[in-house]
């Protein structure tokens, strides 16, 4: 997707901007994912709300980059153990956050804006009319069903986003820690790792 290009390549911008700043200061680690998330994460995420379910690599790398320059690692480490060591969800995590988000808005706070509430509506009616179909609507559908929160699909009128949201997360990162789980037990490059990294968190050192 071109726009995801678009966005890395400007993200990829920023973030040579902010290592440069950084580069010979003592910063902790806590503060230069701060600094990321701040400074480079909203521009790779710029817009997400009508596009965040592209699973995009090419925006992932960049995120990858920075998680490497921190660890002072090869290109080539594992991605697995990259995230598991700074204990770092991938950010396609956010940008569903954010179109659930947006959903819920339209249906609540946003209820009174005809031209939103019929281009969802629209795109709603053609899911019930046909479950294979693909649009924005219904890949909110299989964010939220995925995650176990089918009925926020089917009453979002009822939904308190400020008190969803965190439930939201806490569900999308718990299915992203299992897979992750998965992947290292299916990887034999990992098997030394395995056995030291027992939770998915941010490394004491």
């Amino acid at each position: 997707m071109q726009a995801t290009k678009t966005l890395a390549g400007k993200g990829l911008r920023s973030l040579n901007s902010l290592m440069s700043l950084v580069r010979n200061m003592k910063v902790p680690i806590n503060i230069m994912f701060n600094l990321f998330d701040a400074y480079v994460l909203s521009v790779l995420n710029y817009g997400c709300e009508v596009w965040g379910d592209i699973n995009s690599e090419v925006l992932e790398r960049v995120h990858k980059k920075f998680c490497k320059w921190v660890l002072n690692v090869k290109q080539s480490t594992n991605t697995l153990a990259l995230y598991g060591e700074l204990g770092r969800f991938p950010l396609y995590i956010e940008r569903n956050i954010r179109m659930v988000k947006y959903f819920l808005k339209i249906n609540t706070i946003k209820s009174d804006n005809c031209i939103l509430n019929t281009v969802l509506n629209d795109q709603i009616d053609s899911v019930y009319r046909d479950s294979n179909t693909t649009n924005w609507a219904s890949n909110v559908r299989d964010i939220l069903q995925s995650s176990g929160l089918n009925e926020v699909w089917l009453y979002p009128c009822s939904v308190r986003i400020d008190s969803f949201v965190p439930v939201l997360r806490s569900h999308l990162r718990d299915i992203y820690v299992s897979n992750w789980r998965t992947g290292l037990d299916l990887s034999s490059a990992l098997d030394v790792f395995r056995e030291i990294k027992l939770n998915f968190e941010q490394s004491s050192y």
